[in-house]
């Protein structure tokens, strides 16, 4: 990483203008160490450049978590018309006496429509003591670009909204919310780099809200909410589509599904995520459903898809690209290692043969442990980013690559050595970002989100920037 100019910036480097150190990065909440720990799980883009970064943050003397929203200028600056000074925090539910735990997963930006202004809605999960064990909830809450709560949102028009209708909700005191995720990503195996924290994934589409949430149970379920925040009851049954504890599955089908990203296809949604064979043995797969909570049984074997590959390989995100089928990102496996891999799929959810040959292809090869975590389209090429696993400290840093649209690395992205040709990846040292979240693109820039590790400032949430 240089210190050159901006304007002489190489796609991939670190923009050393943004944020107030001059560091490529922006250092949130450092004023009060209470912040330290926070982490941001995403971040969206107003059509100004403004950006909206939630998580969890803490006020940790007094044992609680609350969900925490940054807004930052495209230079780095806080922007001060957004709550407090530009940062956020609050509670899903509130309750007198009651640790209340709330976290957004994820932030979606709804722009102004005729004299209705714009809005952002947050999506996360909230947990609530009930006796010795915790309910843990979906949740939204809908505020305006101030920062302030959306009195329109809601059944009770208190801004937020809550789902308690999945049974199985709780979790032991003990636990953390790792077990908000499959129990096959604590499998005891040799090499297998368990995927980031199991965030709730979600999609605002057709004037609705779609949000997938794991259950005790193996497997996911998903519900729907209406954009006023009232829960659809007719979605599903009564307002729920199970994807775990399949009843009478036939040979060759999943028993259960765990699902990671929503995307739109053909009318409908396609889920991707793991898809579990009997003995609870996951794999990546794909599920096609309709708006009403249906199983589309025009798609795979009755609705269901196993990606190509084997045992604990795990589709991240998957987007539509180069004007054909999708594009897919996630955690790939070789015989001992887990490490990032990508994709291309069919409308039926098979191997695109014009991507790679149809086979998965791992960027870094391997063994480079990691996941990716999001795919970001351009048009002519792809950027997928994740986070490598760095070895010596088994703490993850950013991990950045560029695709073209038959699989081959874009060469114009990443350091270039003497010829002036990248690698088309390239991984981040640790004191630069960690604990990686999503990222969004504006205009020639890329945010991420993510923590650091190492330093004076170890432990603060961050917004990086670099040149795209």
């Amino acid at each position: 990483m240089s210190n050159q100019h901006s304007a002489e910036l190489y796609p991939g480097e670190p923009d050393l203008e943004f944020g107030p150190d001059k560091t490529g990065k922006v250092v949130l909440g450092r004023e009060n160490p209470d912040y330290s720990g926070t982490r941001l799980y995403d971040v969206v883009a107003g059509p100004d450049g403004t950006l909206y970064a939630g998580g969890v943050g803490g006020n940790f003397p007094r044992d609680t978590e609350e969900y925490i929203v940054y807004a930052v200028k495209k230079n780095g600056e806080p922007d001060g018309s957004f709550s407090q000074n530009g940062k956020l925090t609050g509670q899903f539910h509130k309750q007198e006496g009651v640790d209340i735990k709330s976290a957004i997963h994820r932030v979606f930006y709804i722009e102004a429509q005729g004299s209705t202004p714009a809005k952002l809605l947050m999506l996360g999960t909230v947990g609530i003591p009930i006796g010795n064990d915790i309910g843990l909830y979906p949740a939204l809450a809908r505020y305006t670009l101030d920062g302030q709560l959306d009195a329109t949102f809601g059944e009770l028009g208190t801004g937020t909204a809550i789902f308690a209708g999945l049974e199985g909700s709780q979790w032991d005191k003990g636990a953390t919310q790792g077990v908000l995720g499959s129990e096959a990503e604590a499998a005891p195996a040799p090499g297998i780099v368990r995927p980031p924290p199991n965030y709730l994934t979600g999609l605002r589409y057709n004037d609705r809200i779609y949000i997938a949430l794991p259950a005790i149970a193996f497997g996911h379920a998903i519900i729907s909410f209406f954009d006023d925040g009232r829960v659809d009851w007719s979605f599903g049954t009564d307002g729920i589509l199970k994807l775990y504890d399949l009843s009478a599955p036939k040979p060759g089908m999943p028993v259960g599904a765990e699902i990671k990203a929503i995307y739109p296809s053909d009318g409908k949604l396609l889920l991707a995520g793991q898809l579990y064979k009997e003995g609870m043995v996951p794999y990546a797969g794909f599920v096609r459903i309709t708006l009403e909570g249906l199983i589309d049984t025009s798609f795979g074997q009755e609705g269901f898809q196993f990606g190509p590959g084997v045992q604990y390989e795990l589709v991240q995100d998957v987007i539509s690209a180069f004007g054909r089928n999708f594009l897919t990102a996630g955690m790939g496996r070789d015989p001992e290692f887990s490490n990032c891999s990508v994709y291309a799929i069919d409308q039926n959810g098979l191997p695109d043969p014009d991507f790679n040959s149809g086979a998965v292809l791992a960027v870094p090869p391997a063994p480079s442990p990691g996941t990716y975590l999001q795919l970001w389209d351009f048009g002519d090429r792809v950027l997928a980013h994740g986070r490598y696993i760095e070895s010596s400290t088994d703490f993850d840093c950013l991990l950045l690559a560029r695709f073209l649209p038959d699989g081959a690395l874009d060469k114009s992205f990443g350091l270039p050595n003497s010829e002036g040709e990248g690698a088309g990846w390239q991984v981040y040292p640790l004191e630069y970002m960690s604990e990686i979240g999503r990222m969004a693109v504006v205009d020639d820039r890329l945010y991420v989100t993510g923590m650091i590790r190492g330093g004076p400032q170890s432990g603060f949430a961050c917004v990086a920037c670099l040149k795209a």
